[in-house]
């Protein structure tokens, strides 16, 4: 087999310090061919960037939502709630949630932009005014926010790997912490929180599992059935971004 240099990308990941080390080379030599640095590359409809930061993904999601919350603005009269609730559901809110895992602890502003998102397409469904407050408007829809819809993933994902150990290589990474003697955290079934020296170790899975896991209540981290546990974590999410 042969490598093709035009079908093939190759990404430097790394802080901007680290990248800057490269600055000289262009390409790099894999199986005979020359490949050129990119600066982005999207994979598996997720746009990477050298930093990680996500910026131009969540522009991506912007501005494909933007499209369909017009075509949906278009139809709305000819529709109910319960419809329009329904599509937006099913064509934009997956975006939003579409490996929004990777966006844990990104920026603030990204996490804005898709909260504009949410909340027009939110206005859109209830025909809420412009001016109103949309917090009313989101929990009657029993709509999580972004954030909310992040921590939720990873936690998802984090029981789904302590339940069954896969897949092998995330069940690697994550670990229960075991104190050396009995303590009364013992019972919590806390997980190892491992040391980072730079904000991308930070957003790793490893670390930003148990950040999120360790926050939870005891009773949730308790539950063994994923099903369940899922129906609890967005009940304990939904009512701690209402504050009920």
């Amino acid at each position: 087999m042969l490598l093709n240099p035009d079908k093939s990308e190759v990404m430097l990941l790394g802080t901007r310090t680290q990248t800057q080390k490269f600055v000289q080379r262009s390409s790099v030599a894999v199986a005979g061919s020359d490949i050129k640095f990119s600066v982005k590359l999207k994979s598996l409809g997720v746009t990477l960037d050298q930093s990680l930061t996500f910026d131009d993904h969540v522009k991506n999601v912007v501005k494909t939502s933007n499209f369909h919350i017009r075509a949906l603005k278009h139809i709305r009269t000819m529709i109910s709630r319960e419809v329009a609730n329904m599509v937006a559901c099913s064509v934009v809110n997956t975006r939003l949630d579409y490996c929004n895992a990777l966006l844990y602890d990104t920026s603030k502003k990204n996490f804005d932009k898709l909260q504009r998102i949410q909340n027009h397409l939110a206005r859109v469904v209830s025909g809420t005014a412009r001016r109103d407050h949309i917090q009313p408007v989101l929990k009657a829809l029993h709509w999580l926010p972004v954030t909310q819809r992040v921590q939720y993933k990873v936690a998802a994902i984090t029981h789904k790997v302590l339940s069954t150990r896969q897949p092998q290589y995330l069940a690697d990474i994550v670990t229960e912490h075991n104190p050396s003697r009995h303590l009364r955290s013992s019972t919590q079934r806390k997980l190892a929180v491992r040391s980072t020296n730079n904000r991308l170790g930070e957003r790793a899975f490893s670390s930003a599992s148990a950040k999120v896991w360790n926050e939870l209540p005891t009773e949730l981290k308790v539950i063994t059935e994923h099903r369940t546990f899922k129906k609890k974590l967005k009940t304990h999410l939904f009512a701690s971004a209402f504050c009920m």
